[in-house]
Order: structure tokens, then C-alpha cells, then sequence
């Protein structure tokens, strides 16, 4: 992986890019109930991720990035329990995070649901609601946070080869206000998405199948506001 590195500038208009290279060796074992991924950087950070089905309905995940940087090795697990009608997640995390979520299905087409969490470093706490409607043309969800987090998203399906977004982000201890439109357009061997959003950064992205197996990507984000351009192009085998 070569390219570069965004730092964080001390004016929010202006971005700070290092060159940076890294090698990456990756391990995989799948079994139809038991999923292991392993990376290892160049720069001595491991990442590695379980899946386990315990049964039909309990799913065990795990992920931890392990660092020779002193308190920066974090670990992540989630335990995963499906109903006929409801799904409920509980979390456990270092510095003593414990979170849990639950989502029920109210009717054939709304579901309701909340989040809590706990953090013993720093002492902090949450609490969220969700909302989503869904039908076959479109879905539409909401989440409100004790954080100050709003959120809503819609998706349109216009046609069978056409569904417009939008979504909304919104944080009232901060007053920050973020919004944008998406586009999702497939074609018999392509396929084209677009977004822009109020802060004036437009995006696109292009996957077309050039024959069985082969795909051509080719992706843009424009960032007027910052002066800072991204382009990029790909193809992937398999």
C-alpha cells in the first residue's frame, strides 16, 4: 500500500499530507461456523478478527488490533442474539466498556430499538433510540443520542436500476450539521454512485464488468472547500 497520509492541520481549511508505504501479510481460515482473519503490518500493528456461530441463533465476534505503542492496543467483543422478531447485542470492550443494543420488530414494517453504553475510562455514558420503516420502494430510520447525535437517512427505489438517498447528521452539543444526496444507478455491466453533501464534497464512483470475473473501478472526491482532490482507479480479479 503506498500513498498518502492525511495529518490534522491547525486550520480545519487546510490538509496536511506525509508519503507513507506499508507491506501487509494476511492470513485466512473459513469453516461455515467459524470465520479467522489475521494482518500483520510492517510497522508491527497485528489486527485480528473472529466470527463464531455457538448456535443457530448466538454469534460470537471478536476484533483486536494489537500495537508496540503503549496504550494503544485496543480489543473489541460482541455477542450477537437473533429472535424470530428481535435482535439483541452485547459489547465489551478495554478501559471497562460495556454496551448493549436491542431492536424489535413492531410491525411487518416498523422496528423500534434502543442502545446503552458505559465507559469506566473516561466515566462516560449513553443512551440511544432507533426507528426504521420499511417497504419494497423504500426505507427510512432515525437514531437520536444522549451524545447529542441525530441522525436520518431515506433511500427512494425509484426503479429497478434507480434508487436516490439522502441523510441527515446533526450533533446539538456541537451544532454541527452535515447533509447529503446520493445516487445509485445500475446499468447491464455497470454500476454508478454519486454523492454530494453541504460541505461541498462531491463523490463518484464507477464498477463495470469488463468480462467473468474482471471489474473495472474508477472513483473521484472533490473537496472544493479544502482544495483537496482525490482520484483513483482499480481492477479486481476473482
Amino acid at each position: 500500500m503506498m500513498g498518502p497520509t492525511e495529518v490534522p492541520a491547525q486550520s480545519p481549511e487546510t490538509t496536511i499530507k506525509i508519503p507513507t508505504a506499508h507491506y501487509e501479510f494476511g492470513a485466512n481460515y473459513y469453516d461455515p461456523k467459524l470465520l479467522l482473519i489475521g494482518r500483520v503490518m510492517t510497522d508491527g500493528r497485528l489486527n485480528a478478527r473472529l466470527k463464531a456461530d455457538l448456535t443457530d441463533k448466538l454469534v460470537v465476534k471478536a476484533n483486536a488490533l494489537i500495537t508496540n505503542e503503549e496504550h494503544m492496543s485496543q480489543a473489541m467483543f460482541n455477542f450477537d442474539y437473533m429472535g424470530s422478531d428481535y435482535r439483541a447485542q452485547l459489547q465489551l470492550g478495554q478501559s471497562a466498556l460495556i454496551g448493549a443494543t436491542y431492536i424489535q420488530s413492531v410491525t411487518n414494517h416498523l422496528s423500534l430499538g434502543g442502545e446503552i453504553f458505559w465507559a469506566g475510562v473516561p466515566r462516560k455514558s449513553g443512551i440511544g433510540y432507533a426507528a426504521r420503516y420499511e417497504t419494497d420502494k423504500m426505507v427510512a430510520s432515525g437514531q437520536v443520542a444522549s451524545t447529542g447525535a441525530v441522525v436520518m437517512n431515506y433511500v427512494q427505489k425509484i426503479s429497478d436500476k434507480v434508487s436516490l438517498a439522502t441523510d441527515f447528521m446533526y450533533n446539538y452539543f456541537s451544532r454541527d450539521v452535515t447533509a447529503s444526496v446520493g445516487y445509485d444507478y445500475m446499468l447491464r455491466q455497470a454500476r454508478v454512485r454519486g454523492k454530494i453533501d453541504s460541505n461541498g464534497v462531491a463523490s463518484a464512483l464507477l464498477e463495470e464488468r469488463l468480462s467473468m470475473g474482471l471489474n473495472f473501478l474508477l472513483s473521484a472526491e472533490l473537496d472544493h472547500k479544502k482544495k483537496d482532490y482525490k482520484f483513483g482507479f482499480g481492477l479486481t480479479v476473482g
